[in-house]
């Protein structure tokens, strides 16, 4: 059977009630042993809420998040799936779940609560997973890693289903931990094997939890009896993604994941650095130094756990086998790795580094958490406080200086970063594409957009320059022009343009054009 850990604290509480009733001892033992971490769950809860409303209210889509939005804005399902078979390298619950709430009324942009709410959940149940191993005090800890780590915190309030994965692998240890110990109710199997359907769904990265999960079964001594039921229960939540695996093998030979570059051996010793913070560290010297070291710090944890118990070794497992299978999947060629794509494994990193501070004498344990929680949110809000780029009101201001959908708009600053986001938020929402002059003044308008703080005094000086607004940081112009500009200034500018763009104006391009060197004159943005 496999138990919590139960401090001196708890026992000596449950001791205090020994003379007691049947009742009031098991009372006492739910108050004990409950209480204090669902108040701290709770807690915990609360302020991965707080982190993550900001940008949750004030952010508008980005690139990726467009992509998740017209998918769920689909007319019906067979086009919501279809469209996730074109374009997504994903499976589809995340996307089903918000075509049903889009359907029912709820925005793609209300649709991102549930990123909170699955924040709010993983914050909270990270305590009580880790409660089973470790003091309280570490518990919190380990929450608190996960309710302010930088991951967690981006994704908790996107329109995208990393926050809804790493949730679930959350509730599979829990459940795993349930049924291993002897929980063997017909309901309790259910929500088991809904967990591994729904899981397997979410992500297909979560396999490697799953993967983590099987191991455990058939090694640890403590579950012998239950491996061929649990395998089973595993294999039956598998059979849904099983009839949606044609789609996967479609995604993989579309390249739906190769925008992830070579393996870097670097970036792979960082994972676990960049799920807790932002970004590397600006020093050369720091940068090599500090992210190895969290992973050493990941790994010393986890031999702590591993000596603990049987479920100390299952926290162990879904820490590390992610990260090793797909470290070696991607030196093997396969482009996979992406510190987003191990979010579910952060969860458990976050414990084994709690784990790791219980080793230290108990003053300097807790003076380094507090230095570690304190550094983790403060990179965290720190980000969260700096405004993404407002591609809504930067629509706004295009519709009211007088854009409509023939007018090609001139862009400083990254193509594909703007482009889907605009195109979400102008009215009819157009196909916008790269484009470049036909050399004929068809152009009813130019539009120019100016996101470089750097060059927006120098455009601002131009005599093109007629009429000019601002939206947050960036600039956006009318253009005195009609036609495409295509002097030397505007060489390192990109313009779009929508399929109602007139055609002795611009000619449209295909995307591949963007990366090419061409000027806007000669054949696409450089």
């Amino acid at each position: 059977m496999l138990h919590p850990t139960v401090t001196s604290e708890e026992s000596s509480g449950a001791a205090a009630q020994s003379e007691s009733g049947v009742g009031s001892r098991w009372k006492s033992r739910l108050e004990s042993r409950f209480a204090p971490v669902g108040f701290w769950a709770l807690t915990v809860a609360a302020l991965s809420v707080a982190v993550r409303l900001p940008g949750f209210i004030r952010d508008a889509f980005w690139q990726d998040e467009v992509a998740s939005a017209r998918i769920i804005s689909e007319s019906t399902p067979l086009g919501m799936f279809r469209h996730i078979a074109r374009s997504e390298a994903t499976p589809p619950f995340w996307y089903a779940l918000g075509w049903l709430a889009n359907a029912l009324g709820l925005s793609p942009g209300g649709f991102r609560i549930v990123s909170v709410l699955a924040g709010a959940l993983l914050g909270g149940l990270s305590v009580i997973l880790a409660r089973r191993v470790l003091p309280l005090w570490a518990s919190v800890v380990a929450g608190l890693l996960v309710a302010f780590g930088w991951q967690f915190v981006m994704h908790g309030r996107e329109l995208r289903a990393y926050e809804l994965f790493a949730l679930a692998t959350v509730i599979f240890a829990l459940l795993l931990l349930e049924q291993a110990a002897g929980g063997r109710g017909k309901e309790h199997e259910l929500a088991f094997v809904v967990c591994v359907a729904l899981g397997a769904l979410t992500s297909y990265f979560f396999l490697l939890t799953l993967g983590a999960g099987l191991i455990w079964i058939w090694t640890e001594p403590a579950v012998r009896a239950a491996r061929r039921r649990l395998t089973r229960l595993v294999a039956i939540g598998l059979i849904p993604l099983a009839l949606w695996s044609p789609i996967l093998v479609s995604q993989y030979l579309n390249q739906h994941f190769d925008w992830i570059g070579p393996f870097d051996l670097s970036r792979m010793l960082g994972t676990y650095w960049l799920i807790f913070f932002e970004h590397r560290p600006a020093t050369p010297s720091l940068r090599e130094l500090l992210p190895p070291l969290v992973l050493l710090a990941v790994i010393a944890g986890s031999i702590v756990l591993f000596r603990r118990s049987a479920a100390g070794r299952l926290i162990v497992l879904m820490a590390l086998v992610p990260f090793v299978l797909e470290s070696l999947t991607w030196m093997a060629g396969a482009r996979i790795f992406d510190p987003r794509n191990l979010i579910g494994a952060g969860v458990f990193a976050a414990i084994t580094l709690a784990a790791l501070l219980t080793r230290l004498p108990r003053s300097l344990g807790y003076a380094a958490a507090v230095v570690a929680v304190s550094t983790v949110a403060a990179t965290s809000i720190r980000a969260e406080a700096t405004p993404s780029t407002p591609y809504d009101r930067t629509a706004r201001l295009l519709v009211a200086e007088g854009w409509t959908q023939g007018d090609p708009i001139v862009l400083f600053g990254d193509f594909f970063s703007f482009r889907d986001p605009l195109a979400w938020y102008l009215p009819g929402r157009p196909d916008l594409k790269p484009a470049e002059s036909s050399g004929k003044p068809g152009c009813r308008a130019v539009f120019a957009i100016v996101a470089a703080p750097r060059k927006q005094s120098a455009v601002l000086t131009r005599e093109e320059a007629a009429v000019a607004g601002k939206a947050g940081p960036v600039l956006v112009l009318r253009l005195a022009l009609k036609q495409i500009p295509t002097g030397a200034f505007w060489r390192r500018a990109h313009a779009m343009a929508s399929e109602s763009t007139s055609s002795t104006c611009a000619r449209l391009l295909g995307d591949e054009q963007v990366a090419s060197p061409r000027r806007l004159g000669r054949g696409g943005a450089g």
